[in-house]
């Protein structure tokens, strides 16, 4: 809901500037990437230098994957990618010394 609220701006350009379909294609990429890059911090933690460096390169790939007009791919992988780092890391037990 945040990142609706947050892209809000973004989705009223996107719709009012191009047709519906690639809006909607457009949208469904930045909100995965979004969130790919929010989930990315549970995978790095909180060391900003190798986080700015994901990201250049994550934007280098999602920047090259739009030039070839491959949005509904970036939109689905970064989903996956998002899901699969919130699943793997979120969830992730905790290990506490001199606990069993």
């Amino acid at each position: 809901m945040v990142y609706i609220v947050l892209l809000l701006p973004e989705i009223i350009w996107l719709f009012s500037r191009f047709s519906p379909v690639t809006a909607i294609e457009l949208l469904l990429a930045a909100i995965g990437t979004l969130m790919l890059f929010h989930c990315l911090l549970y995978y790095i933690g909180l060391d900003m230098e190798k986080y700015m460096l994901w990201v250049f390169f994550l934007f280098v790939v999602v920047f090259w994957m739009i030039l070839f007009r491959l949005l509904w791919v970036t939109a689905v992988v970064n989903t996956g990618m998002e899901f699969a780092t919130f699943y793997g890391r979120y969830y992730k037990q905790k290990m506490v010394a001199g606990s069993d």
